[in-house]
């Protein structure tokens, strides 16, 4: 009896050991360039620059996108229908740049609202 104990307390000990390797491994990294919390991420839909900016700024700033109605056969709910902010590019100066949410598995920014309506998503996710 002794011995089943003693394999079975090694069992527990190995598994809680590999546990813990498994989470300070998988854990997300970060994202990048994030130097202020108070900042918003944005990206440019025509060249793909992700910029941060001030939200008092962005007021400044503002381009109002179109507003988008609903398709015939009931395409898009109240809340996709709302315009989506749209701001100046400042890398390429085009009125493409989108408040922008980051991927942790792909480590890389995407628009936060589709143009047609609706919430983002990674392109690289499934």
């Amino acid at each position: 009896m002794g011995g089943t104990n003693g394999k079975i307390a090694i069992v527990i000990v190995a598994f809680a050991l590999a546990g813990g390797i498994w989470y300070w491994t998988s854990r997300p990294e970060p994202a990048p360039e994030l130097k202020d919390p108070t900042l918003v991420d944005l990206i440019c839909e025509a060249c793909g620059e992700h910029s941060q900016d001030s939200p008092e700024h962005l007021l400044t700033v503002l381009i109002k996108g179109g507003v988008r109605t609903p398709t015939e056969g009931g395409g898009m709910t109240r809340h996709q229908a709302v315009e989506r902010p749209v701001y100046p590019c400042p890398k390429c100066n085009e009125p493409t740049a989108v408040m922008a949410r980051y991927c942790q598995t792909h480590q890389k920014y995407y628009p936060a609202q589709l143009a047609e309506g609706g919430a983002g998503k990674c392109p690289d996710c499934p």
